[in-house]
Protein backbone atom coordinates (compact mmCIF):
# COMPACT_ATOMS: atom_id res chain seq x y z
CA UNK A 1 0.00 0.00 0.00
CA UNK A 2 2.74 2.24 0.85
CA UNK A 3 4.54 1.70 -2.16
CA UNK A 4 1.53 2.50 -4.45
CA UNK A 5 1.00 5.65 -2.54
CA UNK A 6 4.13 6.85 -3.09
CA UNK A 7 4.65 5.79 -6.80
CA UNK A 8 1.21 7.92 -7.42
CA UNK A 9 3.26 10.95 -6.31
CA UNK A 10 5.53 13.27 -7.85
CA UNK A 11 9.22 12.78 -6.96
CA UNK A 12 9.22 16.35 -5.74
CA UNK A 13 6.78 15.37 -2.81
CA UNK A 14 8.16 12.35 -2.18
CA UNK A 15 11.10 13.71 -1.32
CA UNK A 16 10.33 16.99 0.57
CA UNK A 17 8.69 14.42 2.82
CA UNK A 18 11.33 11.91 3.00
CA UNK A 19 13.81 15.28 3.76
CA UNK A 20 10.91 16.49 6.44
CA UNK A 21 11.19 12.54 8.23
CA UNK A 22 14.94 13.52 8.31
CA UNK A 23 14.55 16.73 9.97
CA UNK A 24 12.07 15.63 12.35
CA UNK A 25 13.88 12.63 13.36
CA UNK A 26 16.99 14.44 13.79
CA UNK A 27 15.94 17.47 15.62
CA UNK A 28 13.75 15.11 18.30
CA UNK A 29 17.00 13.53 18.95
CA UNK A 30 18.83 16.63 19.80
CA UNK A 31 16.34 17.90 21.69
CA UNK A 32 15.57 14.34 24.04
CA UNK A 33 19.45 14.47 24.09
CA UNK A 34 19.57 18.35 25.37
CA UNK A 35 17.10 17.75 28.18
CA UNK A 36 18.64 14.89 29.41
CA UNK A 37 22.07 16.43 29.34
CA UNK A 38 19.88 19.72 30.69
CA UNK A 39 18.17 17.78 33.88
CA UNK A 40 16.22 20.55 33.65
CA UNK A 41 12.11 20.08 34.26
CA UNK A 42 9.55 20.37 32.24
CA UNK A 43 7.98 23.19 33.92
CA UNK A 44 11.72 25.63 33.90
CA UNK A 45 11.89 28.40 31.15
CA UNK A 46 14.33 26.11 28.87
CA UNK A 47 12.31 22.78 29.48
CA UNK A 48 9.04 24.89 27.93
CA UNK A 49 10.99 25.81 25.04
CA UNK A 50 12.02 22.45 24.11
CA UNK A 51 8.92 20.86 25.15
CA UNK A 52 7.24 23.49 22.61
CA UNK A 53 9.69 23.17 20.08
CA UNK A 54 9.04 18.93 20.08
CA UNK A 55 5.80 19.54 19.59
CA UNK A 56 5.83 22.03 16.92
CA UNK A 57 7.88 19.31 14.79
CA UNK A 58 5.64 16.40 15.89
CA UNK A 59 2.39 18.32 14.36
CA UNK A 60 4.78 19.96 11.28
CA UNK A 61 5.63 16.36 10.31
CA UNK A 62 1.52 14.85 10.71
CA UNK A 63 0.98 17.47 8.81
CA UNK A 64 3.41 16.95 5.98
CA UNK A 65 2.42 13.32 6.31
CA UNK A 66 -1.42 13.93 5.45
CA UNK A 67 -1.02 16.25 3.08
CA UNK A 68 1.01 13.29 0.99
CA UNK A 69 -1.60 11.04 1.45
CA UNK A 70 -4.80 12.87 1.47
CA UNK A 71 -4.05 15.55 -1.41
CA UNK A 72 -3.45 14.02 -5.09
CA UNK A 73 -3.52 17.00 -6.91
CA UNK A 74 0.56 17.91 -7.88
CA UNK A 75 -1.03 21.78 -8.79
CA UNK A 76 -2.57 22.75 -5.76
CA UNK A 77 -1.53 24.92 -2.55
CA UNK A 78 -2.42 22.02 -0.85
CA UNK A 79 0.13 19.95 -2.52
CA UNK A 80 2.82 22.41 -3.45
CA UNK A 81 3.25 25.21 -0.44
CA UNK A 82 1.67 23.50 2.27
CA UNK A 83 4.02 20.63 2.39
CA UNK A 84 6.91 23.57 1.93
CA UNK A 85 5.04 25.18 4.69
CA UNK A 86 5.23 22.35 7.29
CA UNK A 87 8.62 21.53 6.57
CA UNK A 88 10.04 25.00 7.09
CA UNK A 89 8.36 25.32 10.48
CA UNK A 90 10.06 22.19 11.35
CA UNK A 91 13.73 23.68 10.11
CA UNK A 92 12.64 26.91 11.86
CA UNK A 93 13.76 25.08 15.45
CA UNK A 94 17.00 24.97 14.81
CA UNK A 95 17.46 26.65 17.28
CA UNK A 96 17.61 23.51 19.63
CA UNK A 97 21.02 22.64 18.28
CA UNK A 98 22.50 26.21 20.50
CA UNK A 99 20.81 24.17 23.29
CA UNK A 100 22.37 21.35 22.67
CA UNK A 101 25.65 22.95 22.25
CA UNK A 102 25.61 24.77 25.95
CA UNK A 103 25.44 21.73 27.88
CA UNK A 104 28.29 19.33 25.13
CA UNK A 105 30.07 21.96 24.14
CA UNK A 106 29.46 20.10 20.58
CA UNK A 107 29.22 22.75 17.60
CA UNK A 108 27.02 21.14 14.76
CA UNK A 109 26.85 24.38 13.30
CA UNK A 110 27.95 27.82 14.22
CA UNK A 111 25.92 30.23 16.12
CA UNK A 112 25.63 33.02 13.24
CA UNK A 113 24.88 29.73 11.00
CA UNK A 114 22.18 28.67 13.01
CA UNK A 115 20.56 32.08 13.46
CA UNK A 116 20.77 33.21 9.47
CA UNK A 117 18.87 30.19 9.21
CA UNK A 118 16.39 31.00 10.81
CA UNK A 119 15.95 34.16 9.94
CA UNK A 120 15.06 32.44 6.52
CA UNK A 121 12.86 30.13 7.91
CA UNK A 122 10.53 33.36 9.57
CA UNK A 123 10.52 35.20 6.57
CA UNK A 124 9.82 31.88 4.03
CA UNK A 125 7.25 31.20 5.99
CA UNK A 126 5.16 34.63 5.63
CA UNK A 127 6.61 34.32 2.30
CA UNK A 128 4.33 30.40 1.84
CA UNK A 129 1.56 32.14 3.15
CA UNK A 130 1.39 34.60 0.97
CA UNK A 131 1.52 32.12 -2.03
CA UNK A 132 -0.84 29.60 -0.51
CA UNK A 133 -3.17 32.82 -1.07
CA UNK A 134 -2.71 33.77 -4.52
CA UNK A 135 -2.28 29.98 -6.10
CA UNK A 136 -5.47 28.37 -3.65
CA UNK A 137 -7.15 28.08 -6.58
CA UNK A 138 -4.55 27.86 -9.44
CA UNK A 139 -3.17 25.33 -11.03
CA UNK A 140 -0.41 26.85 -13.05
CA UNK A 141 2.48 24.78 -11.81
CA UNK A 142 5.23 26.86 -13.60
CA UNK A 143 4.44 30.13 -11.96
CA UNK A 144 4.41 28.67 -8.36
CA UNK A 145 7.45 27.49 -9.18
CA UNK A 146 9.03 30.82 -10.33
CA UNK A 147 7.53 32.25 -7.36
CA UNK A 148 9.25 29.43 -5.02
CA UNK A 149 12.37 30.05 -6.85
CA UNK A 150 12.61 33.72 -6.58
CA UNK A 151 11.49 33.78 -2.99
CA UNK A 152 14.33 31.54 -1.75
CA UNK A 153 16.80 33.08 -3.79
CA UNK A 154 16.34 36.94 -2.23
CA UNK A 155 15.03 35.60 1.37
CA UNK A 156 18.64 33.92 1.28
CA UNK A 157 19.84 37.22 0.31
CA UNK A 158 17.63 39.05 3.12
CA UNK A 159 19.14 36.47 5.92
CA UNK A 160 22.78 36.34 4.70
CA UNK A 161 23.05 40.63 5.00
CA UNK A 162 20.96 40.86 7.99
CA UNK A 163 23.86 41.77 11.01
CA UNK A 164 23.92 38.66 13.25
CA UNK A 165 24.22 40.06 17.04
CA UNK A 166 24.99 36.92 19.06
CA UNK A 167 25.69 37.03 22.86
CA UNK A 168 26.63 33.64 23.28
CA UNK A 169 26.36 31.23 25.06
CA UNK A 170 23.23 31.79 26.89
CA UNK A 171 20.57 29.61 28.52
CA UNK A 172 17.81 30.80 25.70
CA UNK A 173 17.50 30.28 22.20
CA UNK A 174 17.21 32.62 19.46
CA UNK A 175 13.42 33.40 19.46
CA UNK A 176 13.91 37.07 19.49
CA UNK A 177 14.46 39.13 16.50
CA UNK A 178 18.02 41.08 17.67
CA UNK A 179 18.03 43.32 13.99
CA UNK A 180 15.61 45.98 13.74
CA UNK A 181 15.38 45.42 9.85
CA UNK A 182 14.57 42.08 10.14
CA UNK A 183 11.85 42.64 12.69
CA UNK A 184 10.39 45.44 10.68
CA UNK A 185 10.74 43.05 7.68
CA UNK A 186 9.42 39.99 9.19
CA UNK A 187 5.96 41.79 10.15
CA UNK A 188 5.61 43.40 6.85
CA UNK A 189 5.41 40.21 5.59
CA UNK A 190 3.28 38.72 7.72
CA UNK A 191 1.08 41.29 7.12
CA UNK A 192 0.76 40.70 3.52
CA UNK A 193 0.42 37.03 3.94
CA UNK A 194 -2.74 37.84 6.51
CA UNK A 195 -3.79 40.23 3.58
CA UNK A 196 -3.12 37.58 1.18
CA UNK A 197 -5.27 34.90 2.80
CA UNK A 198 -8.27 37.61 3.44
CA UNK A 199 -8.26 38.70 0.21
CA UNK A 200 -8.43 35.38 -1.22
CA UNK A 201 -11.33 33.97 1.18
CA UNK A 202 -13.75 37.63 0.28
CA UNK A 203 -12.96 36.95 -3.45
CA UNK A 204 -13.43 33.29 -4.10
CA UNK A 205 -16.41 33.12 -1.63
CA UNK A 206 -16.02 29.17 -1.29
CA UNK A 207 -16.65 27.22 1.92
CA UNK A 208 -13.84 25.03 0.86
CA UNK A 209 -11.82 27.99 0.36
CA UNK A 210 -12.64 29.98 3.60
CA UNK A 211 -11.61 26.94 5.79
CA UNK A 212 -8.19 26.56 3.77
CA UNK A 213 -7.33 29.97 4.29
CA UNK A 214 -8.33 30.12 7.49
CA UNK A 215 -6.36 27.38 8.39
CA UNK A 216 -3.65 29.23 6.84
CA UNK A 217 -3.96 32.28 8.85
CA UNK A 218 -3.90 29.61 12.09
CA UNK A 219 -0.76 28.28 11.20
CA UNK A 220 0.94 31.39 10.34
CA UNK A 221 0.09 32.86 13.37
CA UNK A 222 0.64 30.00 15.47
CA UNK A 223 4.15 29.46 13.50
CA UNK A 224 4.79 33.20 15.13
CA UNK A 225 3.70 32.24 18.51
CA UNK A 226 5.93 29.25 18.87
CA UNK A 227 8.88 30.60 17.19
CA UNK A 228 9.08 34.18 18.12
CA UNK A 229 7.87 34.13 22.34
CA UNK A 230 9.34 31.65 24.99
CA UNK A 231 6.06 33.01 27.60
CA UNK A 232 4.15 29.58 28.31
CA UNK A 233 0.69 31.52 27.49
CA UNK A 234 1.66 32.54 23.87
CA UNK A 235 3.38 29.28 23.24
CA UNK A 236 0.06 27.56 24.49
CA UNK A 237 -1.93 29.85 22.37
CA UNK A 238 -0.12 29.01 19.78
CA UNK A 239 0.24 25.59 19.43
CA UNK A 240 -3.19 24.85 19.68
CA UNK A 241 -4.27 27.38 16.73
CA UNK A 242 -0.87 25.37 14.63
CA UNK A 243 -2.78 22.06 15.48
CA UNK A 244 -6.51 23.69 14.82
CA UNK A 245 -5.23 24.68 11.25
CA UNK A 246 -3.33 21.69 10.54
CA UNK A 247 -6.52 19.51 11.69
CA UNK A 248 -8.55 22.16 9.29
CA UNK A 249 -6.32 21.90 6.17
CA UNK A 250 -5.70 18.36 6.24
CA UNK A 251 -9.91 17.37 6.97
CA UNK A 252 -10.72 19.82 3.72
CA UNK A 253 -7.96 18.51 2.18
CA UNK A 254 -9.38 14.78 2.43
CA UNK A 255 -13.11 15.60 1.48
CA UNK A 256 -12.65 18.04 -1.17
CA UNK A 257 -13.30 17.33 -4.43
CA UNK A 258 -9.60 18.61 -4.93
CA UNK A 259 -8.36 14.93 -4.23
CA UNK A 260 -10.55 13.06 -5.81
Amino acid sequence: MLRRLVTKRSPSRTIILLLHTLVAIAFSVIIILTYIEGGEGPMTGRGQVLLSSFYHILISWVGALGIFIFCRSEYSADSRIASLIFLNSAVANIFVLLEYSIDTHVYILSPATVTRIFYFCILFSSYLETGAGIFMSSRNRSRTNYYLQTGIICLIFIAYITPVNILYPSRQPIQTYSNQMFTTISWLMFAIAIVSLVTCMIRDALQSTTIRCCAFIGIAIGNIFLLSYNTLTLNIIGALLYTCGTVALLWETKISNIWD
